[in-house]
């Protein structure tokens, strides 16, 4: 799995060989029938047309984030801003909002936000699944995100005022090896 996250430059003189591997580049080359990396679906998400490479990719302000595997990925990012107390109440229960007690109010809406919005894209589903439908239990070492008899590993983590992060099918737990960048 590659992780990469990108300031202030996101999408503005693109060089796809700053983010993708000799190998991945091969991959998307030969599985882009034709290759079209701008072009959208209906709901916004981007378009690489490839098989066997899943992408997931996010943007807030001036920051965005990247996840490629060979396995289905979902990705978030989100600068850490004020939030209505309603939001909250809007996207998760009282028992996912102590997962994360003693956090700041606006840390506890963009943790919370973060984490649905990976799955919801992974999933494929995005915004039109209900937030609160997305259950979170948190591990020792991340989440759980659970969607009916869907289960993705979710890691959150934080780069300056934004909070990131990325999940993945719970049985591709085991021995992932993340690569993180970021470019400031």
């Amino acid at each position: 799995m590659e992780l990469v996250t990108v300031f202030n430059s996101y999408l503005t003189g693109l060089s796809l060989n700053k983010y993708f591997s000799p190998a991945e580049l091969t991959g998307l080359v030969k599985n882009c029938l034709p290759p079209i990396l701008n072009q959208k679906y209906q709901f916004g998400e981007p378009l690489l047309n490839m098989q066997n490479i899943f992408c997931s990719i996010s943007h807030s302000y001036q920051v965005g984030l990247a996840v490629s595997a060979d396995f289905p990925v979902g990705s978030d990012i989100e600068k850490i801003r004020e939030h209505d107390q309603s939001l909250l109440n809007y996207i998760s229960s009282s028992e996912e909002q102590d997962l994360f007690a003693g956090e700041e109010p606006n840390i506890l809406v963009t943790k919370i936000w973060v984490i649905k919005e990976s799955v919801s894209k992974a999933m494929g589903v995005g915004i039109f699944t209900t937030c609160k439908n997305i259950n979170i239990k948190k591990l020792a070492d991340g989440y759980i995100a659970e969607l009916g008899n869907d289960v993705w590993f979710v890691k959150i983590f934080q780069i300056e005022n934004y909070i990131g992060a990325y999940c993945f099918p719970i049985d591709r737990r085991k021995n992932q090896k993340i690569n993180l960048q970021y470019l400031i």
